[in-house]
């Protein structure tokens, strides 16, 4: 199972780069947009507030690209037709659904490491294909964790196994970054390398999907 998500996860996402690519690019650029204008030029206690205005509003950009992807990952492999545009609108469209998916994921992990019962990092693995249950089943976001749960029991291996090898390529770009450009980087330098690292992390979502689709194949 592990081998074969991994070959199909890559063999996607090198065949839908440019695509891929262009569903997320400007989804980050206008979150890096809003750091431009709110990130705190001082210590001053209303741009440190716009700190936290410009945390949520990435937030909800990377929930908006995860939707978009996703819906653009099973459009594909269900031989259909889907542009960027329609993935935007898919993703706004879900959008507010989604949000409550992530948050009773969030609750459910710090309720994890709260309790020392399950570890936080089991509880996010174990509930990591929860969107896509959401998305493509259209269950409720409490049914899709729970879905999720039962569906990956037995697999944990296999989903933290991956995402630790998935890491890989964006730790690699991160350090070749760190070790190579000034630290006080432009607005644009710092805008293209975290649309990059975001392009990179699609990975994941190509691999949870593959898992989601195999997990289903079984049952």
């Amino acid at each position: 199972m592990f081998n074969t998500c991994i070959k199909d996860t890559f063999r996607f996402f090198f065949t839908h780069w440019w695509v891929l690519a262009v569903i997320v690019v400007p989804l980050n650029l206008m979150g890096e947009l809003v750091r431009g204008v709110l990130a705190p030029t001082s210590v001053d206690a209303a741009q440190v507030g716009n700190f936290g205005i410009y945390f949520v509003v990435v937030m909800l950009v990377s929930i908006a690209a995860s939707i978009a992807t996703i819906q653009y990952i099973h459009a594909t492999v269900q031989s259909s037709r889907l542009s960027v545009t329609q993935t935007w609108l898919l993703a706004a469209n879900n959008f507010p659904g989604y949000l409550v998916l992530s948050l009773l994921s969030v609750l459910a992990v710090v309720a994890g490491l709260v309790a020392f019962i399950v570890p936080g990092i089991v509880v996010l693995v174990r509930i990591s294909l929860a969107p896509y249950v959401f998305l493509l089943e259209k269950r409720s976001a409490k049914e899709s964790i729970k879905h999720s749960w039962e569906l990956t029991r037995g697999h944990f291996g296999t989903l933290f196994l991956g995402t630790i090898v998935l890491a890989i390529p964006g730790i690699l770009f991160s350090f070749l970054i760190t070790s190579s450009s000034d630290l006080t980087a432009s607005n644009v330098q710092v805008a293209i390398i975290s649309s990059i690292e975001m392009w990179l992390g699609v990975l994941f979502t190509v691999f949870y999907f593959r898992v989601y689709t195999y997990l289903n194949s079984q049952r």
